[in-house]
């Protein structure tokens, strides 16, 4: 996304939520979801270049940080 170019990212942990519509979200397990992927976005270059300045990253680090802060004092 840095780049003006969508990624390929895992669908699990927290890559969907960072990486909003600027990415392809793929099972990692699943090697030929992999592949479609990557060759969506060797197959549609400018689209991929299009697609990702739409929406701008919205994820707040200090937001994070300090839900992480709320838990980690919760369990003190």
């Amino acid at each position: 996304a840095a780049c003006n170019t969508l990624s390929i990212v895992p669908n699990s942990s927290a890559f969907p939520e960072i990486s909003g519509n600027q990415a392809i979200l793929v099972d990692c397990a699943n090697i030929n979801e992999i592949y479609q992927a990557m060759k969506s976005l060797i197959d549609n270059e400018k689209i991929s270049l299009i697609s990702s300045k739409f929406q701008p990253i919205s994820y707040d680090w200090q937001k994070a940080g300090q839900e992480l802060e709320s838990l980690f004092s919760g369990l003190i």
